[in-house]
């Protein structure tokens, strides 16, 4: 019986290297037709999907619970990214793809219609991971979480979209910049996500009357990936230096488009927040190794007199304030020479300090305060 099993054993294993060196003498042949133009058995394009599904399944069972997805700020800024990365393969209402992308092996699906076969989990798996062998990219910084989800709220609302919709939603308006400046083609990429006047808050900074130094350096860091960003990273790469100098000016120079007026109101229903926030901003919390806000972004918020790098905060968004001191305090963003600083003073935030603070500073300037940097 023993003698059998061991002849049996090694039966099977001079099969088994019979049948990899045959593998390899057959590659090496180069007998295998690799042209995407040939296309895959029936049997090969079912297994492949077949285990793309189910391995998207079983990965993605350990993705957190999504944060609501129906925010049309967030879907704004994930369509705002899908025109320019994803629609060229997947698709838009009103828009079948590229026709290079059809001849590609395997064919990049039309997501509008594929959507709802995937809960919302195994679409962020599959935007953050990426899918080998289908010329699927992963996400460009794995550590924003926070982006991924807004491109799955994205996609999610296809489906029941109309070709105006997303035309309004992606492009916002990049369609009315013509002849504005000298910063030319970047405009209408920057305008799909801030606005044609770089005023649009929510999910994303207003950058009308930043400081231009700090956006030409902010740029220049998500294209090195200096600074962490898969919506930037990719737009800034492509910017020359020229552009991104005229781009940094044209919005630096915007100074006479006005602040919501809800953002003003926003303090009135929490003064014991906007107290410590305040506090925190002025004075730091001493027993907590946090210190002063004021020290690079001044007690208004406007970075006057500060080193040009650092940005001008007052009036961002609250929503936008609060994601940013998260993402500092909790490693998200890749500090460079400047942003240690910020991963530095922020690591000993609570989550309570940093609802104060994005409430502090999201009170947009008094008109003699902005008078005044300007000076």
């Amino acid at each position: 019986m023993y003698v059998g099993l061991k002849k049996l054993g090694i039966l099977l294993g001079g099969l088994a290297v019979a049948g990899v060196l045959g593998a390899v003498l057959f590659a090496w042949s180069g007998l295998y037709n690799v042209a995407a133009t040939r296309g895959h058995w029936a049997v090969t394009d079912w297994f492949l999907h077949f285990a793309m599904r189910n391995s998207v399944k079983t990965q993605s069972m350990s993705v957190p619970s999504p944060p609501p997805l129906d925010d049309v700020a967030m879907i704004r800024l994930g369509l705002g990214h899908y025109q320019g990365g994803c629609a060229p393969c997947h698709g838009a209402p009103g828009f079948d793809g590229s026709p290079i992308t059809g001849e590609m092996l395997p064919a990049p699906p039309w997501l509008p219609a594929t959507i709802p076969a995937w809960t919302d989990e195994q679409l962020f798996w599959i935007v953050k991971h990426g899918i080998k062998y289908a010329g699927m990219p992963g996400w460009v910084a794995q550590s924003r979480d926070d982006e991924v989800w807004t491109v799955v709220a994205a996609i999610r609302s296809l489906p029941d979209m109309t070709r105006e919709e997303y035309r309004r939603l992606a492009m916002g308006e990049a369609g009315g910049i013509t002849g504005r400046g000298s910063a030319g083609e970047g405009l209408t990429v920057c305008a799909r996500c801030h606005g044609d006047d770089g005023a649009a808050n929510g999910h994303v900074p207003r950058l009308a009357g930043q400081k231009r130094e700090y956006l030409e350096h902010a740029l220049r860091s998500y294209a090195t990936a200096e600074r962490s960003s898969g919506i930037m990273g990719p737009v800034a790469a492509e910017l020359s230096d020229r552009e991104i100098a005229d781009l940094a000016a044209f919005y630096a120079d915007i100074s006479d488009v006005p602040f919501p007026e809800e953002a003003a109101a926003e303090a009135d229903p929490e003064p014991d927040l906007l107290t410590l926030g305040e506090r925190v901003a002025v004075r730091g919390v001493p027993d907590g190794d946090v210190p002063a806000c004021a020290g690079c972004h001044g007690v208004d918020g406007l970075a006057a007199g500060k080193d040009p790098r650092f940005p001008a905060i007052a009036g961002q968004s609250r929503h936008y304030l609060e994601l940013q001191l998260r993402l500092w305090r909790d490693g998200a963003h890749e500090p460079g020479p400047v942003g240690q600083l910020m991963a530095s003073a922020s690591k000993e935030l609570t989550d309570e300090h940093i609802r104060a603070l994005a409430l502090y500073y999201s009170i947009p300037p008094k008109p003699q305060s902005t008078a005044a940097a300007a000076e």
